[in-house]
C-alpha cells in the first residue's frame, strides 16, 4: 500500500478500536443510504433494482449500508474493509445478516481477485481513500460491462475548502470522540477530473449530483457520482 492508504488504515484502527472499546452499541440497519452528511439528497432508488444482484461496498466500514442492502433490497452484498477493527465492529453488528459477506482486505487487492458484479458503491468509501490510479482498473475489471458505479465523494471540507483540480490526497480529519483528531488522507477532486479519471478507466459518468450538509454551521459539501462500465 502506499504511504496515504497505510495511514488512513492506521487511522480507521485506530478509530474503530476507540468504539470497541467503549463497545459502541450497534446501531440499527438504516432504511436508505445517506450519500452526503446529514438528511439531504437521493437514497437507494438510485441504484436501480436490486433484488438478486451482486452489490460490491469498498470500503464499508461498520457494514451498515450493505447490511441494508442484503436486509431491505435482497442484494447478495459484499462488504470490503481494510481495517481490522472496522472489520471486527461490522462482523459483530451484522454479521449474521443473510445475504451478507464481510471480508477484511485493502480494497486494490480484492479487486484484483474478486469475481464481477453488477453494482459496485463506495460510501465516502475506498474511492476517495485510495489513489484512482491503483483503484480504478480494478473497478473497471470487476464491474460487469453495463455495470453501475455509485460513489460518494467529498467536494469539500468540513471547512469549506476544495476541491483540487490536480490528482494529489490532501489530509483532512477523523473525529475521535474525546480525543484530538486523527487525520487521513483522502482524494477531494473537480467533478470534471473525477470525470477524465472515470473516462481514461473506461467508466463513463452519467451523473454528479452535488449534496450540501444539511446541518448548521456545516459548510461540506459531497459529490455523488455515477458511472457505467462501457462494453470493453
Amino acid at each position: 500500500m502506499t504511504g496515504p492508504q497505510t495511514a488512513n488504515t492506521q487511522a480507521w484502527d485506530r478509530y474503530g478500536s476507540h468504539h470497541l472499546r467503549k463497545k459502541t452499541a450497534a446501531p440499527p440497519i438504516p432504511d436508505t443510504i445517506r450519500w452526503a452528511f446529514g438528511t439531504a439528497g437521493p437514497g437507494t432508488e438510485v441504484l436501480g433494482p436490486l433484488a438478486g444482484r451482486r452489490v460490491l461496498e469498498l470500503g464499508c466500514g461498520t457494514g451498515r449500508y450493505a447490511a441494508h442492502l442484503a436486509h431491505h433490497h435482497h442484494a447478495h452484498v459484499t462488504g470490503v474493509e481494510s481495517s481490522l477493527a472496522q472489520y471486527q465492529r461490522a462482523v459483530s453488528f451484522y454479521g449474521s445478516v443473510p445475504g451478507l459477506t464481510l471480508v477484511r482486505a485493502d480494497a486494490v487487492d480484492y479487486l484484483q481477485q474478486a469475481d464481477t458484479f453488477d453494482v459496485i458503491i463506495s460510501i465516502h468509501g475506498a474511492l476517495c481513500f485510495t489513489p484512482p490510479s491503483l483503484l480504478l482498473p480494478g473497478v473497471f475489471t470487476t464491474l460487469r460491462p453495463g455495470g453501475l458505479l455509485a460513489a460518494s465523494v467529498l467536494h469539500t471540507n468540513y471547512r469549506g475548502h476544495g476541491p483540487s483540480q490536480t490528482v494529489e490526497p490532501s489530509p483532512q480529519r477523523l473525529q475521535i470522540t474525546g480525543q484530538a483528531p486523527d487525520t487521513v488522507y483522502r482524494w477531494v477532486l473537480t467533478p470534471t477530473l473525477w470525470r477524465r479519471l472515470l473516462a481514461e478507466h473506461g467508466l463513463a459518468v452519467t451523473s454528479v449530483d452535488h449534496i450540501n450538509s444539511d446541518a448548521d454551521d456545516d459548510p461540506t459539501s459531497c459529490c455523488l457520482i455515477r458511472a457505467t462500465r462501457d462494453q470493453r
